[in-house]
Formats: C-alpha cells, structure tokens, sequence
C-alpha cells in the first residue's frame, strides 16, 4: 500500500480511531481525577574540607576534588538506617525506615561537590519537612563519621544551601501529560485495529490488491463515478472514466491474438459493478462506427432494461430463446448512442436451464454474425452456474472486481470455476477505483 491508500484506509477508519482516542482521553482524565496526588520537594547539600589559610591554589584544588570524591559516599548514606531513623523520630513519622527510603532519592550534581536529596510524598509540606530532615540528620552522621580519632573536629563540612520550599503544584498526577499519554495510547490502537480489521477484510482496496492477491491481470481500472450508473449517456466524455473505458476498449480490440465477437462480462459477487462495465464498454466501441449488442442474460437480476431505458415491448431474451426465428435487427431496441439492447424478459425459477440450452448458443452464434461485437451481461459466478455455463457460449471473459466489495479469495474462485470449464478469462477489470491509481498492466494481455 502506498501513502494514498493508507490515507484512504485512515479516512474511512477515522470513526474507530476517533472512538478509541476519546476512551483515551476519558481514562486518562478518570486516573488524574482519582489518582492521589504526590509533591517532590528537594534540597540540596554542598559538602567541603575545611582548609587553612596559608594553603596553597594547589592544596584548596586537592581539598576541592577530595571532597567531590565523597559526595557518591553521602549519597549513598542518605538513605540509610543511620541516618533516616533520626528522622522518623523527629519528625513522628509512621513509617518504617524502607518505607521512607523509597520517598527519598539522593545524587550527585556531575562536576561539583554538591548532591540533592529530593522526596516525594503525597503531602508537600512533609515532603519539605523530610527532605530538610534528612539533610540535617546527614551532616550530624558525617561530621560524627568524619570526626579525628582524638576526638577532635570533623574536617568535613556539610550544609544545607537553602531551605527546602513547599512544592505548590503536585508531580502527579500530571493533567497534560495523562491526556497526551492517554490520546496517543487511543490513536495507536484505533489505528491498529482499523489496519487489523483491513489486512483481515480480503476486500481489494485498488488494481494492485488484484495483482498481488490472485495470479489474474487487471485489464483496466475505473474510477468511481455515479453518473455512469444512472446511464453511459451521462459520462463526461473528458472525464477519467471516459478515458478508461477507451483504454478498455482498445485492449479488448487490440490487444488480444484475436478479436473476441461474443464477451461474456461477469463477476466473483452481486454488486461488483459488471453491468455498469458493459453499459460503459458497449457505448464506447459503439463510438468507432461499429455494430453493438447488449445481450442482458442476467436472468435472475436484470438490469440493462433499465440502464439502457429499453422501450415497452422490445424483443427479450426469454422471447427470442422461445423463439423459431431471430427478428430483424431494426425490430430490436436500440439506445440513441448506437447500442443494440436485448433486455432479460421476465425471469425464470431457473435461469440455468434456459442459458445452458442449444438454443442459447444457436441464438448468440447468429448474434455474432448480425454484430461487430456481442457483450453479454450475466450473473455472478459464486451465486449462479449461469456464468460458467455462458462462458462456454463465449470468445473471451471478462471479470469485474469492485472495489471495498470483491475479496481476492472469491476473484481466485470465481477464476478457477471459470477455468475449470476452459472458458477464456481475458482478465479483471476493478471498478469503483480510487482516483489516480491507473491499472497495472497496458494493452497486449494474454488470455488467462
């Protein structure tokens, strides 16, 4: 797929998606209204050597790096049991000495002899107090660490820069940051289940699906257009459908070893678009000057009575089946752009044994000979053996495939049915295609 079809699958899943990032949105909004909030207070602690006066730069250097070398130390002692149990006990805390461990974190600042203490508690008056707390008790257990052997005093010094503020807004829950978390959570799976619900359809989205789903060549593509199902007349004859159907054209007159006269047009299922093909093709090849019928043996669904608006009375396929003689063409309907209609007559209980008969081939053999080309309409493969049975009758098949309706799977069927009885398939023609996606193939296409 390329980026066109992904937008396309994006469009027509923005409902799925849109649902999942408002769910999104709402749990993330839920945990921030429910969550306890958390306030992180920190203080920071400079640790230094006490140097004499007389020291050379070199000396207070030395003292400077001495006293960064320990702060990893202090850090490290912050949270011990020798200094958080002075805590506890001054600040009357119930809780035991892991439990405060785990609202305390202490580093090292990089390149310096200072470390923060930093706490988080769900009260931020406390999480100051504590983190003041623990600083004090810190400098108290180093001095006493620290101390000479004579008992003399500690040349370490630790001291607090400043008092410890009380946090005003909470760490969590964070209201933007849920929201965003939450939205892009949402979007991901509306995405993923929009791209999960299309690899699992097996409906062709564009001529490519054809190509690489089944082993049929896509003979043309036509974009959608509604005009063309309310009647071939209503085309825009400068238009990309126009344009298609002549591409149509002209390989089904030019591109095959030998000019197929009788073209059964069929379909996989109901709703592919196969009688709009025939409507657009017939009207076409009947721009070069050159004789079209249009035989409706959709016995079960007509349609080409009302796409071609035959007259009341004209010759039906049920008559001339029934019939000793074939009528003179002038007594056949025929549609202003030059197109002969034999609409279906009134159907059957069973099509197939109308369709199947000797009479069926008599009156289409001398069909072909009347006409320059006969183009028969007839119905889907997968519902009715009426198809298989007139693709016997006729010189080459044609096999329309709509898009966001055919499934490859019922394409690679409907061919193997068809095949099954050597019926000559010339191909796919997709119809309802996205706009821009031309076909894959250009005319001189072999017979499948």
């Amino acid at each position: 797929m390329g980026l066109r079809e992904y937008g396309r699958l994006l469009r027509k899943g923005w409902l799925t998606i849109s649902i999942f990032v408002a769910v999104g949105l709402a749990a993330a909004a839920a945990v921030t209204v429910t969550a306890v909030p958390e306030y992180r207070a920190q203080t920071t602690v400079l640790v230094s050597l006490t140097t004499a006066s007389s020291q050379s730069t070199a000396e207070v250097g030395a003292s400077f790096q001495s006293a960064e070398a320990r702060v990893p130390s202090y850090v490290a002692l912050a949270t011990s049991a020798s200094v958080l149990e002075p805590v506890i006990s001054r600040l009357g805390l119930d809780m035991s000495v892991s439990e405060l461990a785990s609202e305390i974190t202490a580093a090292p600042m990089p390149n310096t002899a200072i470390m923060t203490i930093d706490v988080v508690d769900s009260d931020g008056e406390r999480a100051a107090q504590i983190a003041d707390t623990v600083a004090a008790s810190l400098t108290q257990y180093v001095r006493d660490l620290e101390g000479t052997s004579d008992g003399g005093p500690s040349r370490v010094n630790l001291r607090l820069l400043e008092s410890t503020p009380v946090p005003a807004d909470p760490l969590t829950p964070d209201l933007p940051v849920y929201l965003l978390i939450g939205g892009a959570t949402g979007l991901i799976i509306g995405i993923g289940i929009v791209a999960l619900r299309h690899l699992r359809d097996g409906r062709i989205r564009s001529a490519a699906d054809v190509a690489a789903g089944t082993d049929m060549t896509v003979v043309e593509s036509l974009p959608y257009d509604p005009a063309l199902r309310k009647g071939p007349e209503l085309v825009d004859e400068d238009g990309a459908v126009a344009e298609s159907l002549r591409m149509l054209r002209t390989t089904l007159l030019y591109g095959t070893p030998s000019v197929p006269r009788v073209v059964l047009v069929t379909s996989a299922r109901d709703g592919d678009g196969k009688s709009v093909v025939v409507a657009g093709l017939a009207s076409s090849i009947a721009q070069l000057g050159r004789s079209v019928l249009v035989v409706d043996a959709n016995l079960r669904s007509p349609a080409m009575g009302d796409v071609f608006r035959t007259p009341r009375g004209a010759p039906t396929l049920v008559q001339l089946l029934g019939s000793p003689a074939l009528p003179a063409v002038n007594l056949l309907a025929r549609t202003a752009e030059g197109v002969t209609v034999i609409p279906a007559g009134r159907t059957t209980n069973n099509p197939s044994n109308l369709v199947g008969t000797p009479a069926m081939e008599q009156l289409l053999s001398q069909l072909a000979k009347r006409f320059d080309h006969v183009l028969v309409d007839s119905p889907a493969v997968l519902t009715a053996t009426d198809s298989v049975l007139l693709s016997k009758l006729a010189d080459a098949t044609l096999l329309v495939a709509g898009v966001g309706v055919s499934a490859t799977a019922d394409l690679t069927t409907a061919a193997e049915r068809l095949r099954a009885v050597r019926s000559g398939v010339l191909g796919v023609v997709v119809t309802r295609a996205p706009k821009g996606s031309p076909a894959p193939t250009a005319p001189g296409v072999p017979f499948a």
